[in-house]
């Protein structure tokens, strides 16, 4: 019922056609430990818009009485790939003279995916084609506070457009435990195991910079330095992601995960930035909803909590980030025509990143998702 649009192997699980989109607000607090200065804010974003089909209908292979080992499904998403979002302002003296430096940033890129999964059995495999798309504006003001003097001011700036294509595999195996005492002959525990791969790809940026200079008296502005349409080609680094998970007769789940990318790899073709490794480990538990419960609403809701911890690809003088959280939440059900059930998601996420001795950043962080699910796509109805 629901989407898992990390792994393209998942859309042959489905059972119907599923509607997925969330978004999310987070308050955050940064602390810089060297002078005990506290910054505070809000931000928010999207976090995905999903759709995944499933190619075959279980009711009309009950009416035509074809029975089939293989499922086949799709599914198409806009995902968020990087963000970027900050306005500093700091300062420093400079020959006697005081001078502010004001740092802005606003952009980022998304991720369109289209992907097909085919499932036999308990098996299925899936590839997703990727399409990066995103746009990045970043300045730099350095303003002379003493206007006595004849001093220029100037302002960096430079806006950046990324484009790139990427190609995932994933994998999903489902071990589904015997019991010959059951009718079934099964025992409803089930041990899930998945992983997917998206090899590196290029990263193509167009960049844009100018720089003007802006006479303090008179705010006169003049460019000295404008470069249009720039051309590099540069390299996102493959990753990869595995995972187990254990649901108990359909009723609660238990899964562990891991992730990882080799960053020391990426280049921009314009830069050097450091990069390292980066990983991320997930523990979560759920309890299920059962969606055939119809004298329980309890029974229907999902229950969700789990912990992470990893390691950011960024430094911050020359110690690698790293961050760690908690998240709780709860999927309610809203029942639709034709008992077609519509979960509404919440979630909340408290969690902590950067570098102890230096910076930190606490954040708390609320989500909200909706997925709706119907099962009469493609259903052919027969009259007599």
């Amino acid at each position: 019922n629901n989407l898992n649009p990390m792994n393209p192997a998942s859309f042959a699980f489905l059972g119907g056609t599923s509607f997925d989109i969330g978004v999310h607000a987070q308050n955050y607090t940064i602390t810089s430990n060297s002078d005990n200065q506290e910054s505070k804010n809000w931000s928010g974003a999207m976090d995905n818009i999903n759709l995944g089909l499933s190619l075959v209908n279980d009711f009309n292979r009950e009416l035509e009485g074809r029975k089939s080992d293989w499922r086949f499904g799709v599914g198409i998403g806009l995902n968020p790939f990087t963000k970027v979002g900050y306005d500093v302002t700091t300062n420093q003296t400079v020959n006697d003279q005081i001078v502010n430096y004001k740092f802005t940033g606003s952009g980022g890129s998304y991720m369109i995916n289209w992907g097909s999964a085919a499932k036999y059995k308990d098996f299925s495999f899936g590839v997703n084609l990727g399409f990066l798309l995103g746009k990045v504006s970043e300045s730099q003001l350095n303003i002379f506070t003493d206007t006595t003097l004849n001093y220029f001011n100037n302002q960096l700036t430079k806006d950046y457009s990324y484009r790139g294509t990427s190609v995932k595999i994933g994998g999903i195996w489902d071990y589904r435990f015997k019991d010959k005492q059951k009718d079934n002959g099964l025992r409803g525990d089930v041990l899930t195991l998945g992983a997917y791969v998206q090899p590196g790809f290029k990263l193509k940026t167009t960049l844009d910079q100018r720089i003007n200079r802006i006479f303090a008296l008179t705010g006169t502005i003049d460019s000295i330095l404008y470069s249009n349409e720039k051309e590099y080609v540069g390299r996102i680094p493959m990753n990869y992601s595995v995972g187990v998970g254990y649901s108990f007769k359909g009723l609660y789940r238990l899964g562990v995960n891991y992730e990882g990318a080799n960053w020391s790899s990426f280049t921009t073709g314009f830069d050097n930035t450091r990069m390292e490794q980066s990983s991320r480990i997930s523990i979560g538990y759920e309890k299920m909803p059962n969606i055939k419960a119809y004298d329980s609403y309890w029974k229907k809701m999902a229950f969700r909590t789990g912990f992470f911890y990893g390691k950011d690809p960024r430094f911050v003088n020359g110690t690698q980030i790293r961050y760690y959280g908690i998240t709780i939440g709860g999927g309610f059900p809203v029942v639709l025509p034709r008992q077609d059930l519509a979960f509404l998601n919440l979630g909340l996420e408290l969690g902590k990143t950067g570098i102890p001795t230096d910076l930190d950043q606490s954040y708390i962080k609320l989500s909200l998702s909706f997925s709706l699910t119907d099962k009469s796509w493609f259903y052919k109805q027969k009259y007599y």
